[in-house]
């Protein structure tokens, strides 16, 4: 895949770009290419050669918008960079314009590899050839950029096991608290807290956390905390519906 980066500064995105070509994409980084009056036939051209399309935080709304003219969604696949994913009205907003999809600091190579295969796959369904998970996932729209589809996922849509549930259950009890590690497995397992139960606990929360990154959801919904424990932080409400676990006592396990 043709990917352009625009930015003002070029060494700002070395390590987008690097990681880019790490998944074998053709990577160009450029701020010749932002013209204030307009593009060159020749220029024109040249955009036209890339599939992909993406404006770094070096650029103002403004800028953005004056240059996203020179592209076209049907064509292109945008995306805009920047330190954190904006609210849902403004994501709206931009995907009024055109940009798809947002890419924000500290994304990991896996991070770019799915979003960029699940863009092109919403954008080209008949020509994606992506493997499927082996249960149904509604795919978050904040990924993706979907204007379709902007429901949060129920939480039963995740296979979570009884103590997985019951971990997010106690998690859940007070928005925005740090629960301790002793705390967490005393609940759990209401039993001695031993070591043993630490590194159940440890394994339990890697768990819950691949269940949300196999949704694409690259956010940090269970915040560890080194040496203290784990809060959920308010990406875990923005994305996902819990009104299930939030019924009736707490989940007991068989």
């Amino acid at each position: 895949m043709q990917i352009l980066v625009l930015t003002k500064n070029i060494l700002v995105e070395q390590t987008l770009q690097e990681q880019l070509q790490r998944l074998n994409h053709e990577v160009f980084v450029s701020s010749s290419l932002l013209q204030p009056f307009g593009l060159p036939a020749s220029e024109q051209t040249l955009i036209d050669f890339f599939q992909v399309v993406i404006f770094d935080e070096t650029l103002s709304d403004s800028e953005v918008l004056q240059f996203l003219e020179k592209f076209q969604p049907k064509r292109h696949m945008i995306f805009r960079k920047a330190d954190r994913r904006p609210e849902r009205v403004e994501t709206d907003r931009w995907y009024d314009q055109g940009v798809r999809g947002w890419i924000t600091k500290g994304v990991t190579v896996e991070g770019l590899r799915e979003l960029l295969i699940q863009t092109n796959e919403q954008a080209n369904p008949q020509a994606a050839n992506v493997e499927r998970s082996s249960y149904k996932m509604t795919l978050h729209p904040y990924i993706v950029g979907s204007k379709e589809s902007r429901e949060k996922i129920p939480i039963e849509n995740f296979p979570l096991t009884p103590y997985e549930k019951k971990m997010l259950q106690l998690l859940m009890k007070e928005e925005g608290k740090l629960y301790s590690r002793d705390e967490l497995c005393s609940n759990l397992w209401e039993c001695e807290i031993t070591n043993s139960k630490k590194v159940q606990l440890s394994s339990l929360i890697k768990r819950i956390k691949n269940r949300f990154r196999e949704a694409r959801i690259y956010e940090e919904l269970i915040q560890t905390v080194w040496g203290k424990g784990y809060m959920l932080t308010p990406s875990f409400y923005k994305y996902l519906n819990v009104e299930s676990l939030l019924e009736g006592t707490p989940i007991k396990d068989r």
